[in-house]
């Protein structure tokens, strides 16, 4: 690879990353080019961007960013998931893909400015979307207004009731 290809992968991933949220380093080695491509493809969909890059060319890429701490982290080749829309997508599409291939590895997660060791990525993972967060709120908000109608009612069945009585026994307010 000649020099200006490297300089483009650079800026490429120098663009990217101001745009990420998280980032999953997974280590392609055992991987055959079939998978990383359905990897890749599964990725796009989700919005996120992967990069398979070399150790040497990421450490240069990843210079003067937030995401320069990790620079010690980082050996080998690398196969690099930049999540943009969601802090768990990278993280979901790679447990899934591990799980689904046992050569498929995943090294490690960055999310806010802290890396994430392999064995705690399912909390990255398990982060919901914002889709999720608002449905659950909606279903709280409604589930919330529809036992206030409930206790209104059984309060107002109670209050007829007790009128019912005083009515009945000659007793009038």
């Amino acid at each position: 690879m000649n020099l200006n290809k490297k300089k483009k992968i650079i800026n490429k991933i120098k663009k990217i990353i101001k745009k990420t949220i998280s980032i999953v380093i997974s280590n392609p080695h055992f991987i055959n080019s079939n998978i990383i491509n359905d990897f890749r493809k599964e990725g796009r969909k989700l919005g996120i961007k992967i990069i398979l890059i070399r150790n040497t060319l990421l450490k240069i890429a990843i210079k003067n960013t937030e995401f320069n701490f990790i620079k010690n982290n980082i050996f080998g080749n690398n196969l690099v998931c930049f999540s943009i829309n969601n802090a768990s997508f990278a993280a979901r599409l790679c447990e899934k893909f591990e799980k689904k291939y046992k050569n498929f590895e995943i090294k490690f997660a960055i999310f806010e400015k802290k890396i994430i060791k392999k064995k705690d990525i399912y909390k990255l993972s398990n982060l919901p979307t914002l889709n999720e967060i608002l449905y659950k709120l909606i279903y709280i908000l409604k589930e919330i207004s529809i036992i206030k109608l409930i206790r209104v009612l059984n309060n107002f069945k109670k209050v007829k009731n007790n009128n019912f009585k005083y009515k009945i026994l000659g007793k009038h307010e």
